[in-house]
C-alpha cells in the first residue's frame, strides 16, 4: 500500500502484536494470542523459539507476515496490511488444530469498548471482524475487549479510526 502508516511491530515484548504509535505515543495495541481450550489458558507470549518462518516486513509497517507455534501442535500465519490509520490482519492456521485465535485491543486510558455483534467500538478506534464468534459464546481470560475466532478457520479484523484522514473504515 502506498501512503504512510501509523502502524507497525512496535511492541517489542509480544512478536503477535501490531501498534499504533501518534505523536510519540501508543494510540492501540492489537494483541493476537490463542484459546487451548483443553488447558484453559490464553497463550499470549511467544519469544524467538516459537517463529517457524519470518516472513517479509515493510520497515513503514505497510505490509508484515509471521507464522507461529503456538503450543505443540498449532501453528498460524498472521499478515497485516496497514495505511494511514487502518491495518487489516488475517490470521490463519497452517496446521489443524484445537486453538482458536483470539484479537485483544488495548487503547490507553479508554473504558468501555462496546460490541454489536463483528463491530467493536472503543475510545477514538473502531474493529470489525470477518470469521469472529458470536459474543459470549467462548469465553477467553483476556485482558482487553477482543474477537475470537473458530477453530481452524482464519479471522480477520479490520482496525480503524472513523471519519479522520486515513481510516474511513473497512
Amino acid at each position: 500500500m502506498i501512503g504512510h502508516s501509523t502502524w507497525n511491530t512496535w511492541d517489542f515484548k509480544r512478536l503477535t502484536a501490531f501498534s499504533a504509535i501518534e505523536r510519540k505515543r501508543e494510540r492501540l495495541s492489537v494483541r493476537i494470542s490463542f484459546l487451548d481450550e483443553l488447558e484453559r489458558k490464553l497463550i499470549t507470549d511467544f519469544s524467538w523459539r516459537d517463529l517457524v518462518r519470518p516472513g517479509p516486513h515493510a520497515t513503514d509497517g505497510s505490509y508484515c507476515e509471521i507464522e507461529i507455534q503456538a503450543g505443540f501442535e498449532a501453528r498460524f500465519r498472521i499478515r497485516a496490511s496497514a495505511e494511514g490509520k487502518r491495518i487489516v490482519i488475517l490470521i490463519e492456521p497452517t496446521r489443524i488444530s484445537g486453538k482458536r485465535p483470539v484479537v485483544e485491543f488495548a487503547e490507553p486510558g479508554a473504558f468501555g469498548a462496546k460490541r454489536d455483534n463483528n463491530l467493536l467500538k472503543g475510545g477514538s478506534w473502531k474493529a470489525r471482524a470477518a470469521g469472529a464468534l458470536p459474543e459470549g459464546r467462548v469465553f477467553a481470560a483476556a485482558e482487553y475487549p477482543y474477537f475470537i475466532g473458530e477453530r481452524g478457520q482464519r479471522l480477520a479484523v479490520t482496525c480503524f479510526r472513523p471519519g479522520r484522514r486515513g481510516g474511513n473504515g473497512p
